[in-house]
Parts: structure tokens; C-alpha cells; sequence
């Protein structure tokens, strides 16, 4: 299989099956550029690699890890002012970061 010259009528979805960012782009600033950001998190990239070019991802990450809050435990997935706080029964003194990025290798997807 020649990924860089899909035969007629395949198509290739590629799929991400854990990341955490806002998005993944897929070929960014191309006119074949496509998004990755919910459900089912894939893409058809079928007309990028006809083009032949090597495929690019660029991950988008939150501000989350940039930002904070970075002493507020456990993470409940949204934040609010009373994330950043510096007392209580939530607070310590570790850095709490999140995961980010891909974070387990994308799938190919050959349809024929």
C-alpha cells in the first residue's frame, strides 16, 4: 500500500482515538486542511495524500497547563474562580498538570 498515491476509490480516514487539546489540524494552511475536534475524531485525508506532500498534524492545545489553576485537586474537567484558591481541603502544594497532546499513536483507516 502506496500512502502517497491511494488508489481509486479508497479512502483513508485518519482517527485519534485519545488526545487532549482544543483541536488537531490536519495539513494546516493547505486547502485540503481539515480539523479534528469531536466525535469520532477522525478525518478523511484521502485527497492530502494524493497531493503527495508528507501529512502534518498540528495539536492546538488549551491554556489549561499555561494558565492553571495549578494547585486545586482533583480535576473536575472545567474551571471556575474557585480553582484558584490557596486554601482548603482541595488545595496543595504540588503542581497538578493535565495530559496533553496525542496521546496514543493515530490509526489508519484504508476504505476500498
Amino acid at each position: 500500500m502506496d500512502l502517497n498515491k491511494p488508489e481509486s476509490g479508497e479512502k483513508y480516514i485518519l482517527y485519534l482515538p485519545e488526545y487532549e487539546a482544543a483541536c488537531v489540524k490536519v495539513d494546516p494552511g493547505t486547502k485540503n486542511s481539515r480539523m479534528i475536534a469531536w466525535n469520532p475524531n477522525q478525518a478523511d485525508i484521502t485527497e492530502n495524500l494524493a497531493q503527495g506532500n508528507a501529512l502534518k498534524l498540528e495539536v492546538v492545545l488549551t491554556r489549561r497547563n499555561t494558565f492553571g489553576p495549578f494547585h486545586f485537586t482533583p480535576f473536575t474537567g472545567t474551571t471556575g474562580p474557585d480553582h484558584f484558591t490557596s486554601k482548603g481541603k482541595n488545595f496543595t502544594m504540588e503542581y497538578i498538570l493535565n495530559k496533553s497532546g496525542i496521546l496514543q499513536n493515530p490509526i489508519l483507516k484504508v476504505f476500498k
